[in-house]
């Protein structure tokens, strides 16, 4: 669970937000859509981390 919460925090979410927001993921069993969300959020911010690199050379 740590994984999910350091993921979500490297996203800008707060720690005590990241953890609760695994808590009630994992409460409802629903860990397999957390972890769709949290791929989703980061290959969307590295989408454009490689746009502005692409663009600003």
């Amino acid at each position: 669970m740590v994984a999910y919460e350091e993921r979500l925090e490297r996203l800008g979410y707060a720690p005590e937000c990241a953890r609760r927001i695994v808590d009630d993921f994992t409460s409802t069993g629903k860990l397999k859509d957390l972890a769709d969300y949290i791929n989703y959020k980061e290959s969307e911010k590295r989408s454009i981390n490689e746009h502005v690199t692409e663009v600003l050379g």
